[in-house]
């Protein structure tokens, strides 16, 4: 029995609906590749490091990684802020410096800008510079700490306005004063009684672990500044204030920015940050200690504050929370 064959429209027809999509697909290719040559060609105006050469294929800031001396006494570490630094010298008169990342490896490439100029990064930073510029790639490794819709990573649209406005009377100079500034006293006289009392226990200098020492004092100042020392410091940074579910603070950040810097030395780590694997594991118990240590400040602060049913304001804290509540 003889196969029937499909008329000869609707065999055009079929063959139109072809190259109307391959000839689409085309139209966008060329239109990026079109796009990202001139962006390329733009961005060789701006000023480069003179002695940085571009990598045909890893542009300026490959060769430097490949290229550059490393930092003494880390696994293999290349010294990125020497050469920042070299570089800021070298163009001090245009006040910024742009290097090439992955050069024409589209569509990986991109360009970065560092601008080191006061007034430059002034006029950056105003209100007339407002939604002129998005937020960099590198917020998205951040997003599981600091969200999508806060003043951190959300772009310059109404929302962030709002937060802006909302956050500013809590920078006045009298903050810093009598809530930071006391704050960083407290907790580096405290790091230093801690260290008298071991080397005293124990007859000898003792030995320090300085990146953990130097996280644990961050966390307590920024704490005690955002949150007050009662509600997110003490308990809260010792072992004896987690749960079977959550651990010390300080270890929780130590453990979240550990992998955030392995997700920015290999971002296709981030993509499998959601693997039950040891370190995924550990990562997001640590984030759901943080989270836990907020949502309890706030929730000890706005239980202090209430009375009758209302919220007293003036109990609300002089810190950061008090005045964002």
């Amino acid at each position: 029995m003889g196969h029937k064959s499909s008329p000869l429209w609707l065999r055009l027809w079929a063959q139109s609906k072809t190259d109307l999509r391959t000839l689409i697909f085309g139209f966008v290719v060329f239109s990026y590749v079109l796009k990202s040559i001139f962006k390329k060609l733009k961005a060789k105006n701006l000023p480069r490091i003179p002695f940085v050469k571009a990598h045909p294929i890893f542009g300026d800031f490959g060769w430097m990684l490949r290229n550059i001396p490393r930092v003494p006494k880390t696994e293999n570490r290349p010294d990125i802020m020497a050469h920042f630094q070299a570089g800021v010298a070298a163009t001090r008169e245009q006040g910024l410096f742009s290097l090439s990342i992955l050069h024409w490896l589209m569509p990986f490439s991109s360009q970065m800008v560092v601008v080191h100029d006061l007034k430059l990064i002034r006029t950056l930073l105003s209100k007339s510079s407002w939604s002129l510029y998005r937020k960099g790639k590198s917020y998205r490794i951040a997003t599981d700490l600091i969200g999508t819709r806060g003043l951190l990573a959300s772009p310059d649209n109404d929302l962030w306005h709002w937060q802006r406005r909302l956050l500013s009377p809590s920078f006045r100079r009298h903050l810093f004063d009598t809530v930071l500034a006391p704050s960083v006293r407290r907790s580096v006289a405290s790091m230093c009684e801690r260290w008298e009392e071991e080397a005293r226990s124990s007859g000898q200098r003792p030995k320090v672990e300085f990146d953990s020492e130097a996280s644990r004092l961050t966390l307590s100042v920024l704490g005690d500044f955002a949150f007050g020392a009662a509600d997110f410091g003490g308990d809260a940074l010792s072992p004896s204030g987690s749960t079977e579910d959550s651990q010390p603070l300080d270890e929780a950040f130590a453990c979240v920015l550990r992998r955030m810097t392995s997700f920015g030395r290999n971002p296709l780590l981030f993509l499998t940050r959601w693997l039950p694997t040891l370190r995924n594991r550990r990562y997001w118990r640590a984030l759901r200690s943080i989270d836990r240590a907020a949502l309890a400040s706030i929730d000890r602060r706005l239980a202090r504050a209430e009375s009758e049913g209302k919220v007293d304001q003036a109990r609300l804290g002089d810190d950061l929370l008090g005045h964002v509540l």
